[in-house]
């Protein structure tokens, strides 16, 4: 009877993440420093991560097959951060030793990784403290910076048949190509 009632819950909760993913993805893309801004961003030279933003990009918000929870699509999981991972290292001046750090964007996209693993896990399987975290991260996350954007619904219920809508976004593939320059950098500061 226990495991009966899991599975559902199980079900409730990666459906929830799966789906916070487009959104969450966007909004941090959106809260990343733009072009000449310094939050949160250390720009000294090799151990540096800065995003050249350009121009802006449209995106089909679609209900697709990819990034399932079959396991047939942990080889598209595993390729949703950089090939280095998910942290980046700076160094605040030339002789400092580099520090760690994850992008807010990589960390849930990590954390929904997480999460889609609790999912598939036998039903019997205890949540784990990760899941947990991850579950109250994104949450923080996706309340910190939320997209306001109103979307069309079929009935009082919030159900909707529409398979996408387009929105704008910032072109993360300069973050992901950053991301891989600091990496990389990173790898020949240790060499030394």
């Amino acid at each position: 009877m226990v495991q009966l009632h899991e599975r559902p819950q199980k079900r409730t909760v990666a459906f929830i993440a799966v789906f916070l993913l487009v959104p969450l993805s966007i909004i941090t893309l959106w809260a990343v420093p733009q072009k000449g801004s310094s939050n949160n961003v250390v720009d000294n030279g090799i151990l540096s991560f800065r995003v050249p933003f350009g121009d802006e990009v449209a995106l089909r918000i679609i209900t697709a097959e990819r990034y399932g929870l079959d396991d047939d699509q942990d080889d598209e999981w595993s390729k949703v951060l950089p090939a280095g991972g998910h942290l980046v290292h700076i160094a605040t001046d030339e002789m400092a030793a580099p520090e760690p750090y994850t992008l807010t964007l990589f960390h849930q996209l990590k954390c929904l990784d997480i999460i889609r693993a609790q999912y598939k896990s036998p039903p019997n399987m205890p949540i784990s403290s990760r899941t947990s975290h991850c579950m109250n991260y994104l949450r923080q996350t996706a309340l910190c910076r939320p997209n306001l954007r109103l979307e069309s619904v079929d009935d009082e219920f919030g159900r909707s048949d529409r398979n996408f809508y387009d929105t704008v976004c910032h072109d993360w593939t300069a973050l992901y190509g950053e991301a891989e320059r600091n990496q990389a950098a990173y790898e020949g500061w240790k060499k030394k």
